[in-house]
């Protein structure tokens, strides 16, 4: 991915392992603060991640209803979706499921997904639209397709920035705005057509009947250094003739400090009360008296500087985008002629441009103006996530504070994030063959098959207790290894999904953890009852009602613990395989200790055998089984209790009351760890 793109999107590059200095500017301005530009842009990643089991329309509703504002209306984020849907061409795939061959699902084409990805950021109905190489991957014919469709989105009113590598002549013809860098440096930038004027006056004639794109590449790539050298210092000395007197100058902007500056997005038109502030001063500044006029402009201000960026009425801007990334850019910047949001001047005008757009952006508008008040979010005095953007200076990076704020500022609850996602998390386990006859003939095939083993217990002393506790030990080390494996095989193949948006923050770690968890649940009553369902009564443990639950009770709490072991060492680990190998390990560790493998427990190893959740599971089934049956001792035929029989290593000193309750305050603290470990795996990088 390239990082200069990342630095543009203001995207962090930590986990890039690239350090990134400078500085981005916003319509001539200094950004300093990255979320501003993540609230008025929007980024599509390279690589596709979509949920497999979901359909196109499923997943742009889903944006929808996690990164616009709470209080719109249901309705109005479906018709945005179709709205989102018509403009990209998704309409006749829209019900088909985005698909993984490797699990069986057949879905969407590659370009179709590459547009689902699109289409999934424009719900929020963004100003900048950042692509990176969104034709990768596709042929020729889909690549066309996607590029056509981001044109026709730009000549909707944004500014698409992408990312391209070999581009076709066909292709390349679509971008009105094209940037070549060769090590970090710009060699070319400004409009598609004087490109190859440009790279002619440079010395390095386009041949006729060759991709221009293909040509400066290699220009670029094979004739070395000097080559380089020679078309960018031609850029810096033909940068004024290449973009025009449009383009917003930066030069003698004083270091001090600024309270307010309300910019307007639009093309250069002549000086007047409608004008920026800084327009002005480069007005005064070609006049003669531009030093002290941007300064008195700039000491006007202190503090807190907001962008304001108007979203309604839209024309084509002849001045380019500031696209500072890429191999080839693609733009056409909107001028904004909405008036202020707070009211400053021209009132009127809003109602009369507004009439002209359809009812969902009506909507839309009016949250990006007034949006969730900050009293409203339980924040007064901060702007809205749409209409207004703060910048607090000192730093480049976004504080966890300023996302908070946004986040509260979209007034979307807790409660509401974990339907979102539980809902998709059900339809992913209920839509997905694997999934579900994985599952299910795990535990079919393993209660059958220990089920036929044990078939009837007989009740002589020495059989009938020692096929008991191996058959319960049997049932706990199923338990024991299939949660686990299954947690570690989920957790990363859903890893990257999660990251992706956790990074863009639809959600947090604890909605992610409510929602996994109100699914995995049912799921797991249903498989521990189709587990002991057949087993128990195939087996002849007690046909007793109580010992039957007792059994339940246990088995649900022991697969859920083992299933937040798996879940904690996948969250910690980066791969499959270390994370089976450490949750296996530490499971084996607690069957080893947990009173059937070992008749003594060494000394030093004590403390394992106390704290093992195995021990006091295999303790309280045993005793919940042997206290209801009695043994016939074959060589006297004396009837003996059945706990005359219980082994000496499971007493822990504990009723078998007393070991379910242990059991349980150890389930209860496993989701607590559970959900530690899932907030130290993104702090720390490792989701």
């Amino acid at each position: 991915m390239p990082f200069q793109l990342d630095a543009l999107a203001c995207i962090s590059s930590k986990t890039r392992g690239a350090k990134v200095e400078g500085r981005v500017l916003l319509n001539g301005v200094p950004c300093s603060a990255a979320g501003a530009v993540r609230e008025l842009s929007a980024y599509v990643q390279q690589q596709d991640v979509l949920l497999p089991s979901a359909t196109v329309r499923e997943v742009v509703l889903a944006s929808a209803q996690l990164r616009l504002p709470y209080a719109i209306p249901l309705e109005t984020k479906r018709t945005l979706v179709e709205e989102a849907l018509r403009d990209l061409d998704l309409l006749a795939c829209a019900d088909t499921l985005i698909g993984d061959e490797l699990r069986g699902l057949k879905g969407v084409s590659g370009g179709e997904r590459r547009r689902t990805s699109v289409a999934a950021e424009l719900v929020k109905d963004p100003r900048l639209l950042f692509l990176d190489e969104p034709s990768s991957g596709l042929d020729s014919e889909t690549a066309m397709g996607v590029v056509a469709a981001l044109s026709r989105l730009a000549r909707k009113g944004r500014t698409v920035i992408c990312t391209l590598h070999q581009p076709n002549s066909d292709i390349t013809e679509v971008f009105d705005d094209l940037m070549l860098l060769a090590g970090g440096r710009v060699v070319y930038g400004g409009p598609w057509a004087g490109a190859v004027g440009f790279f002619a006056r440079a010395g390095f004639s386009c041949p006729s009947f060759k991709n221009p794109a293909d040509y400066f590449l290699q220009v670029m790539t094979r004739s070395g250094a000097e080559a380089v050298d020679q078309l960018t210092s031609a850029y810096a000395a033909g940068f004024e003739g290449l973009w025009g007197d449009s383009w917003v100058k930066d030069n003698t902007t004083p270091q001090v400090s600024r309270r307010k500056l309300r910019l307007v997005s639009g093309p250069a038109a002549p000086k007047g009360p409608s004008c920026t502030a800084l327009e002005a001063a480069d007005g005064k500044a070609e006049a003669g008296t531009g030093a002290p006029a941007e300064a008195a402009v700039w000491e006007q201000a202190a503090g807190e500087v907001v962008l304001e960026i108007r979203g309604d009425k839209v024309v084509e801007d002849e001045r380019p985008s500031p696209c500072g990334s890429g191999s080839s850019c693609g733009s056409l910047v909107p001028t904004v002629a909405l008036p202020s949001p707070s009211g400053d001047g021209d009132d009127d005008v809003r109602p009369s441009l507004s009439r002209s757009l359809p009812a969902s952006r009506r909507m839309l508008l009016r949250f990006s103006s007034s949006g969730v008040s900050g009293a409203e979010a339980g924040s007064a005095g901060n702007s809205s996530c749409f209409g207004r953007c703060c910048f607090r200076g000192g730093g480049d990076a976004e504080g966890a504070s300023d996302a908070d704020v946004r986040q509260a500022a979209l007034g979307i609850p807790l409660w509401y994030k974990v339907v979102i996602l539980a809902l998709r998390r059900w339809r992913t386990w209920s839509r997905d063959p694997l999934y579900l006859t994985r599952e299910l003939a795990q535990y079919v095939c393993f209660a059958l098959f220990v089920g036929l083993v044990y078939a009837r217990f007989n009740n002589i002393l020495g059989e009938g207790d020692y096929a008991r506790s191996t058959c319960v030990f049997v049932m706990l080390c199923t338990f024991g290894n299939v949660p686990p494996n299954t947690a570690v095989a989920t957790w990363h193949e859903e890893r990257v999904l999660l990251k992706r948006e956790l990074d863009d923050r639809l959600y947090s770690v604890t909605a992610y953890y409510l929602a996994r968890y109100s699914v995995l649940l049912p799921f797991a009553l249903a498989q521990v009852s189709i587990f002991l369902t057949i087993l128990y009564f195939m087996a002849g443990f007690v046909a007793s009602a109580s010992s039957f639950f007792i059994f339940y009770a246990v088995l649900l709490m022991f697969y859920m613990i083992s299933e937040g072991i798996g879940a904690c060492f996948a969250a910690l680990t980066r791969t499959v395989t270390a994370g089976l190998l450490s949750a296996m390990l530490c499971i084996m560790i607690c069957v080893a200790f947990g009173g059937f493998l070992t008749t003594t427990v060494p000394a030093y190893f004590e403390w394992i055998h106390k704290t093992s959740f195995f021990t006091y599971a295999y303790s309280a089934l045993i005793e919940t089984e042997f206290t209801h049956i009695n043994l016939v001792n074959p060589q006297t035929g004396q009837t003996l209790p059945g706990m005359q029989a219980f082994p000496r290593q499971l007493v822990t000193g504990l009723s078998y009351s007393g070991n379910i309750g242990v059991l349980a305050a150890q389930c209860a603290a496993m989701e607590l760890i559970k959900l530690a470990t899932l907030h130290v795996a993104y702090w720390t990088g490792r989701i």
